[in-house]
């Protein structure tokens, strides 16, 4: 899965390029809603057009990382989704 952001700003007081975390919480929520991996989601990247910087990463090794303990997109996307059922009160979890 592929983020072109065109608007990422960089750090004003180093001037560098950085990646704000809302900008990766939006791609992770694509990955998430897939909630029986239909895409065949594998890897994460996030494109800068404005400097030109192309990130990527192994869906798994990036949920692990944030996370900080082993994880895997199937069991964040169960719990996503069970979370997203849960909160519209029509529906019980895990259904």
């Amino acid at each position: 899965m592929t983020s072109i952001n065109t608007n990422q700003p960089p750090d004003p007081l180093n001037k560098r390029l950085t990646l704000q975390a809302p900008c990766l919480w939006q791609v992770l929520g694509y990955v998430f809603m897939d909630y029986v991996d239909e895409f065949g989601i594998t890897d994460v990247t996030v494109f800068s057009a404005r400097y030109g910087y192309l990130m990527q990463w192994s869906l798994d090794v990036l949920l692990s990382g944030l996370a900080g303990r082993a994880v895997t997109a199937a069991e964040l996307r169960a719990e996503f989704r069970t979370l997203l059922e849960a909160c519209r009160g029509d529906r019980a979890p895990g259904r």
